[in-house]
């Protein structure tokens, strides 16, 4: 699940890299060297990962905020499941939960 969501993180801000072209590039946030450049090989593998020599502010913002949100949305997923569980537990036992006892 991890390298999917790094997969689909890097696909979203390479895309959102390719808007900003059209659309009127941010500002380079940094350069490396020309060793690192991401149109040859080695580093042409881990591209689709979000991977350039030159990221600009919205690729990396898109980067990170949707792999925070990745993040959040698992958070989410892992408490209902984890409630859902407890809830399916209890109910297997036969013990009613306070919120359902009648008063």
């Amino acid at each position: 699940a991890t390298v999917v969501g790094l997969l689909a993180a890097g696909l979203f801000s390479g895309g959102c890299h390719e808007f900003e072209e059209v659309l009127g590039e941010t500002p380079v946030v940094y350069r490396m060297s020309a060793g690192w450049s991401h149109s040859k090989f080695p580093m042409v593998i881990i591209k689709p990962f979000g991977f350039s020599d030159h990221p600009t502010q919205l690729s990396l913002s898109a980067f990170y905020l949707f792999g925070l949100t990745l993040i959040l949305l698992h958070v989410v997923q892992w408490y209902r499941a984890k409630r859902a569980a407890a809830k399916a537990e209890v109910d297997a036992l036969g013990v009613k939960s306070p919120a359902v006892v009648a008063v």
